[in-house]
């Protein structure tokens, strides 16, 4: 979630906005609620422990993108202007340069967020 939002598609990077903006403004409560009776409404059961084991990677998904991307723009421009001269690829550039220094940065708040 956190690289699809900052892609070039409009769509996608639209999509994940709202996803992460209707998770992050419900309450806990209300997304199971709506997941296990609002399926149920539909006529798809689901069992009690698995719709409350989706609402949690629902809310920690939304949760855990928005730290990641956090990170990810406080890596400077100039390291990945560097990394362009120095010829490495888009996926080590991704990797080594990007993702790998934002999630040492924001590594507290990840844990601190799946520990809640």
């Amino acid at each position: 979630m956190a690289f699809a939002k900052r892609t070039k598609a409009p769509v996608l990077t639209r999509v994940c906005i709202i996803y992460v903006e209707v998770v992050r403004n419900t309450p806990f409560r209300v997304q199971i609620f709506l997941l296990y009776f609002g399926l149920k409404s539909i006529s798809l059961r689901m069992p009690t422990f698995a719709a409350a084991a989706r609402a949690i990677a629902i809310d920690i998904g939304a949760y855990a993108a928005e730290i990641i991307c956090a990170g990810r723009e406080s890596v400077p421009r100039g390291q990945i202007e560097a990394a362009e001269c120095l010829g490495l690829s888009k996926w080590r550039i991704g990797w080594h340069v990007m993702l790998q220094p934002s999630i040492e940065k924001v590594y507290p708040a990840l844990t601190s967020r799946l520990r809640d």
